[in-house]
């Protein structure tokens, strides 16, 4: 119930935070337990069957995905491992210009791990029809490829548009990028079958 109140998280992700911590509920007795406590508000209707394949890179560090967006008054750049969903690093800005997204990917590579691929849209911080941009060739520079996402299909960069939507919802309860990077790489992802980015990341 503390988990639910805390975090507004559905059964099977709490089912998953609780085995991680040695308490195996199912989550069949957790929905029970939320509707008994009037913590279930929606009725319950069936999931219909997806008619698309879930896209994903099998190893972590095959590719990193990597954009930009608005956000009250400030930039988000962020930088998405492809096959965890580990938010590798992200910053918020005034001003979303080659040099400051270079410098939020120097920051993400100082780890020690570097991606094969980078995947970005065709933003003019990314692309120019005019030869290599400043990033691309930053990414050859450290041996990087960089790879563009189709144009008019946004689901290329799903995961990280996904994201976006997770960090609008869940960033104003922190008021600080590092609290909540440490929150929503170590929350259970539906997408990992309940393993939480942290998890699939650094195995």
């Amino acid at each position: 119930l503390e988990v639910r109140r805390t975090h507004g998280w559905c059964s099977e992700a709490i089912e998953a935070y609780l085995k991680a911590h040695g308490i195996q509920v199912s989550h069949g007795s957790i929905y029970r337990i939320l509707k008994t406590n009037q913590l279930i508000t929606k009725p319950y209707k069936p999931r219909r069957q997806r008619s698309f394949k879930r896209w994903q890179r099998r190893h972590p560090d095959s590719l990193w995905q990597t954009d930009i967006k608005y956000y009250g008054n400030r930039y988000l750049i962020a930088f998405l491992d492809d096959c965890s969903r580990y938010l590798v690093g992200a910053s918020l800005c005034r001003n979303a210009t080659t040099p400051r997204i270079l410098r939020t990917f120097e920051t993400c590579l100082s780890n020690g791990r570097t991606p094969r691929q980078i995947l970005s849209d065709h933003g003019t911080q990314f692309y120019s029809n005019d030869g290599p941009t400043q990033f691309t060739n930053f990414c050859e520079d450290h041996g990087i490829q960089h790879i563009m996402a189709s144009i008019g299909k946004p689901t290329t960069q799903g995961k990280i548009e996904r994201f976006f939507r997770t960090f609008a919802a869940y960033y104003p309860r922190f008021k600080d990028l590092e609290t909540f990077r440490t929150y929503y790489n170590t929350k259970p992802h539906a997408g990992l079958n309940y393993m939480t980015p942290e998890q699939v990341y650094l195995r």
